[in-house]
């Protein structure tokens, strides 16, 4: 075979297929490196969330608010999460964020923190007022779903600042927890979406301080009580001295009914208040009735009178004695 045949042909001069299979394998190389196997484009990211809470503050029963501001941080591995930008709070009417900050831990996780000033609505329920427990809720969320952002509660180190002083009211302890919400929309994002969001609670109950308050709030209806049960023991026949202390027993009601529109909203229904306002007001219409029926009865027998007298009396006492009884059995279980 002649020396020309022998020759090695030169790089130059090789098949086009060698250079198509290093481009692939080349290609192949940088997806890998890219995306490793197993990889998701959508990681699921786990933060850590804790909660200080600083001030409650600007009760307003009337309106349905409370102003709570607390210190909240958050914790995670990814350095682009940003809570205080997409951060929800759900049942909030307004909120701003104070003093935030971000730092890199030991571990190479990532911290957020800052001071949040929310007001949040609230609906007080005063069936059992004034021995009632009103429980403040908090609830955040972010728009990532639980596919993307997995919130963890940092209960060990989330509690109430001893600073939190709210008059009438014993603050417990706080109550931290994750639930994961399903909702009935995708969003609008379709097969691509999903309903499910991670979603932290954050629980303040407040008892009240009832001892002193029920007498405090309820001494019109006690003193109107008081001068209708002293005016069975006028005379009979002195209807005018009667009817007037009627009138003032109505005054002393009317009086307490206003002191405590302006501490409880109407719609929200005592069941204490309630029953002794109704008791009240049915017990000064009774004694006006039984006023005038007396003063008719005296001018025929006076005795007789007397006895209707004393009878409506004791019948008023025992009849009240029995609704106050039940209705203070029922705040208080």
């Amino acid at each position: 075979m002649p020396d020309r045949l022998r020759q090695p042909r030169p790089r130059s001069e090789r098949g086009p297929a060698t250079r198509r299979a290093a481009a692939l394998v080349l290609g192949l190389a940088v997806l890998c490196a890219a995306h490793p196997a197993g990889a998701d484009d959508h990681a699921l990211t786990e933060v850590r969330v804790g909660v200080w809470v600083a001030s409650v503050h600007s009760t307003n029963a009337l309106d349905g608010s409370v102003g709570v501001k607390f210190y909240v941080w958050w914790i995670t591995s990814d350095p682009e999460f940003r809570p205080f930008e997409v951060m929800q709070i759900l049942n909030g009417r307004s909120w701003t964020t104070q003093g935030v900050y971000r730092r890199v831990l030991d571990d190479g996780r990532h911290y957020t923190a800052g001071f949040v000033d929310a007001t949040i609505n609230h609906r007080f329920d005063f069936r059992d007022y004034p021995f009632d427990r009103q429980r403040i809720a908090i609830v955040i969320e972010t728009p990532f779903t639980v596919e993307e952002v997995q919130l963890v509660p940092d209960t060990a180190q989330s509690l109430i600042s001893d600073f939190v002083k709210l008059s009438g009211y014993d603050v417990e302890p706080l109550q931290l927890g994750v639930v994961v919400q399903d909702y009935a929309s995708q969003f609008g994002l379709g097969d691509e979406g999903t309903s499910q969001f991670s979603r932290l609670v954050i629980g303040i109950d407040l008892v009240r301080q009832s001892g002193r308050l029920l007498v405090t709030l309820s001494v019109g209806f006690i003193v109107a009580n008081l001068i209708a049960f002293l005016m069975y023991f006028i005379d009979v026949s002195a209807l005018a001295a009667r009817t007037g202390m009627v009138t003032s027993a109505i005054f002393a009601a009317v009086g307490n009914m206003y002191l405590l529109t302006s501490e409880l909203n109407p719609a929200s229904g005592s069941v204490l208040v309630d029953r002794i306002a109704g008791g009240t007001f049915a017990h000064i219409i009774v004694a006006l009735l039984s006023s005038m029926i007396v003063e008719r009865a005296a001018r025929v027998d006076t005795n007789r009178a007397s006895r209707i007298n004393y009878t409506v009396f004791a019948i008023v006492t025992v009849v009240l004695s029995l609704v106050y009884w039940y209705a203070l059995r029922d705040a208080t279980h």
